[in-house]
């Protein structure tokens, strides 16, 4: 029997949360733990509500390749995706690089109410073993850091 983890990250409109701000893009990537392997598992982009502000102003659309464009045309809305996640993943291990974020901000609320079985956060994790405090790591930089054999795919 293979022993899975899944690592998931949230790309929203905004760093208040729900329901002020949105998710617009959900991953998933699945640790397979005997191998010390990591694999792309899961993706969605979402189809939610955006002001004219979120459109212009919202860090995702300035700092990334996803576009409002992508959100508004994607046939995956947020009621589906969160039926989705919830069918598939509920009570599975999971983590987040900023699980407080993804999880206690979006996820764990209306309309996601997502059930999963959660283990420590990643970048508090890397920042412990580092012993490293002042400043925030990087995702790829704690990604290199955890997992030097394995790069992201």
């Amino acid at each position: 029997m293979t022993l899975n983890l899944y690592v998931l990250d949230t790309e929203t409109t905004g760093l208040q949360g729900a329901p002020i701000d949105s998710v617009v893009e959900i991953g998933i990537a699945r640790v397979d733990i005997d191998r010390c392997k990591v694999y792309p598992e899961w993706t969605r982009i979402i189809n939610a509500p955006l002001t004219e502000q979120q459109k212009k102003e919202a860090w995702v659309f300035n700092n990334t390749d996803l576009t409002p464009d992508d959100c508004l045309s994607s046939p995956h809305f947020t009621g589906n995706v969160a039926d989705e996640l919830n069918m598939i993943y509920s009570g599975e291990p999971f983590t987040a690089y900023n699980r407080e974020f993804d999880f206690d901000k979006f996820l764990n609320k209306d309309p996601w109410n997502f059930h999963a079985g959660y283990l420590p956060c990643l970048m508090e994790t890397t920042r412990q073993c580092l012993n490293v405090t002042g400043r925030w790591l990087k995702a790829q930089e704690s990604y290199d850091i955890l997992c030097p054999d394995n790069p992201a795919q």
